[in-house]
């Protein structure tokens, strides 16, 4: 019985060797909220891909009213923001997955007026931006990717999902197998 298991275990090594491993081969799409395709790429092999797709946020122009939301008495606060979708895709499987980003621009007014009836003046400017859902990875097929927005530019990084290689699948097989031999001896007795 132990040679022919060790045989077994052998020729399972030597076929899970020759096995080729599956290559990386992934693209994305960025889609306007109004359905406008900002950006595609398909076919990429490399672990990492990084653009600047996302347009830039456009604050309308003059300093902000009282009607605008207010964080403190006197100060106003206006801000603008893109959105759009980003659809990544294992080519190899076919499977996609999609996540929302955001780049939000503020600028903060103070109201108040000044000596001599001063004008509004800025106070401070901020940009805040990422994707709406908070997840650190998504997963697509057998790829696991990260997505980082900062503000213009899109990080992205691709990776296998740790899926097990063939020959783990198969010795777990033989053992499963072996299991059900024992199982059926145990009732033949």
């Amino acid at each position: 019985m132990l040679p022919r298991f060790v045989l077994t275990l052998s020729v399972l090594a030597v076929v899970a060797g020759l096995a080729p491993a599956e290559p990386i081969r992934w693209g994305y799409t960025l889609t306007s909220s109004d359905g406008e395709v900002l950006g595609s790429r398909t076919g990429i092999t490399g672990w990492d891909a990084n653009f600047a797709l996302l347009p830039e946020p456009m604050l309308r122009s003059g300093p902000a009213t009282p009607d605008d939301p207010a964080h403190f008495p006197d100060v106003h606060v206006v801000g603008a923001t893109t959105t759009a979708t980003l659809t990544l895709t294992d080519e190899v499987t076919g499977v996609s997955t999609s996540a929302e980003l955001f780049w939000t621009k503020y600028e903060s007014w103070l109201l108040t007026p000044g000596p001599a009836g001063a004008d509004p003046q800025v106070q401070d400017s901020w940009d805040e931006s990422g994707p709406r859902d908070t997840s650190a990875a998504r997963r697509a097929g057998g790829l696991r990717f990260q997505v980082v927005q900062q503000d213009p530019l899109t990080l992205l990084t691709a990776e296998p999902a740790g899926v097990p290689e063939p020959g783990t699948i198969a010795l777990a097989a033989v053992g499963l197998m072996g299991l059900a031999a024992a199982r059926v001896r145990r009732r033949a007795v």
